[in-house]
């Protein structure tokens, strides 16, 4: 039986007292909460996997461009010398060359490498963290003091209405 102020323990396993267990399932939410958050976002995105390619471009970039097949020399050179489609784009045809590498033509596998790069670009969810930074782009505040917060450093665009450009100077039509 446990004293007063202390829980259950198992046999040899150290006593924790009430302030520890709460520390202990505060952890614990500390990481469920954000791969809970994770594992909706992939149940989300998981039929994406059984989609094939399509036609809007995946036949001028996949089906039938063998030149961004695997990450030999001749490929990594033509990755980063081509505008194949019109664009200078040779990070992509190096995820791409990848993406053969490990999945070969298998939609599914470049599919999967999609979601989680997009997933990895998602910022961090955070509960109860020790600071406050410049990079907190939104907050949950609960009754007990506690903090969900989602951290994204990535620089989010803004708009402003109204800027101030007296510093730039006279508009050339009214010179002279």
């Amino acid at each position: 039986m446990a004293a007063p102020g202390q829980l259950q323990r198992r046999r040899g396993a150290p006593a924790l007292t009430d302030a520890a267990a709460l520390d202990r399932r505060r952890a614990i939410a500390g990481w469920m909460i954000p791969a809970g958050v994770a594992l909706v976002a992939v149940a989300c995105f998981l039929p994406t996997l059984r989609n094939d390619f399509v036609l809007w471009d995946d036949d001028l970039n996949f089906t039938d461009n063998p030149s961004y097949r695997g990450l030999s020399w001749r490929q990594l050179r033509w990755m980063f010398t081509t505008v194949h489609g019109g664009h200078y784009q040779p990070l992509s045809w190096v995820t791409l060359g990848l993406d053969y590498t490990l999945w070969g033509m298998n939609p599914a596998g470049y599919h999967l490498t999609s979601v989680l790069l997009h997933l990895g670009m998602s910022g961090r969810i955070e509960l109860d963290p020790i600071d406050t930074t410049r990079w907190d782009r939104f907050a949950l505040e609960f009754e007990d003091g506690g903090r969900l917060v989602l951290r994204d450093k990535r620089r989010l665009g803004r708009a402003v209405l109204n800027p101030d450009y007296t510093h730039v100077g006279p508009d050339a039509a009214t010179v002279g």
